[in-house]
């Protein structure tokens, strides 16, 4: 593959992931402005980020599907007339419930743009390449959240929040050129849809592989404790800790910075061949370090000293997750080698699962200081907990797969699955 080519290629599928992800990035600052508009509650409002998140799970189990079926890019495509309908009418939505629909439709559009973009790389490329393009590609999950508050907190504050999803409108639309122009299709032999109880079944035998599960639950809690932060953070610094809307969005400039050097620092430990379960470790250690710092959020220091420590533990956890998140989709992906897609699927369903219920728990807090420092304690450790007891070879895991083993044998499941 002509190198030209495979930029322009890693351009597009960023730009996919980079606009998708805009969709709830942009209106982030706009939360409570959203609750006086609908006349809402913050809970209510916090329910349009996790039904998001719920529908991007749900249907990244079916994009593979999909997408082996009738090729990558056909349901690329129709994927994004979806989003692009779904986008169009939300500027125009009336009340928080059409406005919850709606970003349920968007949802399921993103649910696929995750699972078939990576599907496209893992047909192109060989795994520890693949690592790294995905990497790269993850940065669309920097630029979103450092560029997309700032240019949603200025359209919010000089014409409407409403026309936050304008601009989304238009630059999924140049997407949609993009991929009908200049995306060739990549899968080779395409495949019938299986039976809905078969890729049920699957789904449920990847859990009986040891490194799936590590990859699965590591991810969902390290994610799940940041989530919270995205979900709740506005109401804390805005109304509570008086920031305007414009210096609220610089702080995710700042996180984003550092993913961006955390994502840099895994790509080089890759290249490096070191030990992706080390590399693993690492983000895990900073991701609890970041919950543990929100501690000091609860003693009765002055608003400044609040804000720093909730911005310091922000900043550990994005930082582990740029060791963690983009790592664990190829080594999940590469364990089941003609279920790869399925496999990220079924990863990002549970990633995603537990995102939204650390929003909703987060959000049910009545001081949500209290709630992001239990939500990020409870996930993050959680997350450093499971690798130690999955990842490393403590005795409860080696007897538990061994007593898995009595019944089915893990080398069996993967033939099986295989």
């Amino acid at each position: 593959m002509k190198l030209s080519k495979k930029n322009k290629l890693i351009m597009l599928l960023a730009s996919i992931l980079l606009f998708a992800g805009m969709a709830t990035d942009i209106y982030i600052p706009s939360l409570p402005l959203i609750v006086k508009t609908f006349k809402t509650t913050s809970v209510m409002a916090g329910l349009t980020v996790s039904v998001y998140i719920l529908a991007f799970a749900i249907s990244g189990l079916a994009a593979a599907s999909f997408s082996d079926h009738f090729g990558r890019k056909i349901t690329l495509k129709y994927a994004n007339i979806l989003f692009l309908v779904a986008t169009g009418l939300l500027v125009f939505a009336p009340t928080i419930h059409t406005f919850i629909l709606l970003r349920i439709l968007q949802g399921i559009a993103g649910g696929f743009f995750s699972v078939i973009t990576r599907q496209i790389i893992k047909d192109l490329f060989d795994e520890k390449e693949q690592i790294n393009i995905n990497a790269i590609i993850f940065t669309a999950f920097v630029i979103s959240p450092a560029v997309a508050p700032i240019l949603g907190a200025f359209i919010a504050e000089h014409f409407s929040w409403r026309v936050c999803f304008v601009v989304i409108f238009v630059l999924q639309a140049l997407v949609f050129i993009g991929i009908s122009k200049d995306l060739k299709e990549t899968l080779k032999v395409r495949k019938d849809f299986q039976h809905p109880l078969t890729t049920v079944g699957s789904i449920f035998l990847f859990f009986f592989n040891r490194e799936f599960n590590a990859c699965v639950l590591v991810s969902s809690l390290a994610y799940g404790g940041y989530f919270a932060f995205i979900t709740i953070s506005s109401f804390i610094f805005i109304n509570h800790l008086g920031f305007s809307g414009m210096s609220y969005s610089l702080i995710f400039l700042i996180l984003a910075a550092l993913y961006l050097v955390s994502n840099l620092l895994m790509r080089a430990m890759n290249n490096m061949d070191m030990n992706k379960h080390t590399i693993i470790l690492y983000g895990c250690i900073l991701n609890f370090i970041g919950a543990v710092l929100l501690i000091f959020t609860l003693f009765n220091f002055s608003k400044t000293m609040i804000s720093i420590f909730i911005i310091t533990g922000a900043v550990f956890m994005r930082f582990g997750l740029g060791f963690i998140l983009s790592l664990v989709q190829i080594v999940a992906m590469n364990q089941f080698k003609k279920s790869g897609g399925l496999a990220l699927g079924t990863l990002n369903a549970a990633q995603c699962i537990f995102a939204a219920f650390c929003a909703t728990w987060a959000t049910h807090f009545a001081n949500p200081i209290m709630g992001l420092f239990v939500v990020s304690i409870v996930f993050c450790g959680g997350a450093l907990l499971i690798y130690l007891l999955i990842f490393s070879k403590l005795p409860y895991p080696h007897l538990k797969y061994k007593v898995m083993k009595i019944f089915l044998h893990e080398e069996h499941i993967n033939k099986y699955i295989e």
